[in-house]
């Protein structure tokens, strides 16, 4: 819903919930990390998922989250994305380049939170050893088709290699 549609339509299910995660986090100016982590919430949930954002902005290293949103570097704004997408109750989590602009130690926190996650993923990513660590199954489109793979990224290569030489 953040893009007009060029053509054809989307169709969502009544009740699925989406979560974001865009490659460049936007926040309001002001307010502290922890109201623009909250921000995007229902009025009703704010004060039940604090406990938990907390928990996420310390485990990324943002433990100041009294700290005003507008002090924080790049990194830092990435990471506090990454904790409003984290807590934002969803079906499916919508990611943008989730490993860019983070240290390593900050991709495999991300992999940690990730993997307890329980919806579907879908992801843009470069990162075929953060794709090899968090995926579980793989869906391609190609000309029209959906093709399905169980395993890893590594494991759909060899599968979709195995494809191409059968049609040969």
């Amino acid at each position: 819903g953040a893009e007009e549609l060029d053509s054809g339509e989307i169709i969502r299910t009544n009740g699925i919930r989406l979560s974001y995660l865009p490659q460049i986090p936007e926040f309001g100016e002001t307010g502290s990390v922890l109201e623009q982590v909250l921000a995007h919430l229902p009025e009703d949930l704010k004060e039940s998922k604090e406990y938990e954002a907390k928990s996420i902005l310390e485990q990324l290293h943002l433990p100041d989250y009294d700290r005003p949103i507008s002090t924080l570097s790049g990194g830092e704004r990435r990471r506090a994305g990454i904790a409003a997408a984290l807590i934002q109750p969803s079906d499916v989590l919508l990611l943008d380049e989730p490993t860019n602009h983070i240290d390593n130690e900050t991709v495999q926190l991300l992999e940690s939170l990730l993997r307890k996650y329980r919806g579907a993923i879908v992801m843009v990513t470069h990162d075929r050893y953060f794709l090899d660590q968090i995926c579980r199954s793989i869906a391609e489109i190609d000309r029209g088709k959906l093709m399905l793979c169980e395993g890893n990224y590594s494991e759909y290569l060899a599968q979709k290699a195995q494809r191409e030489a059968d049609a040969e």
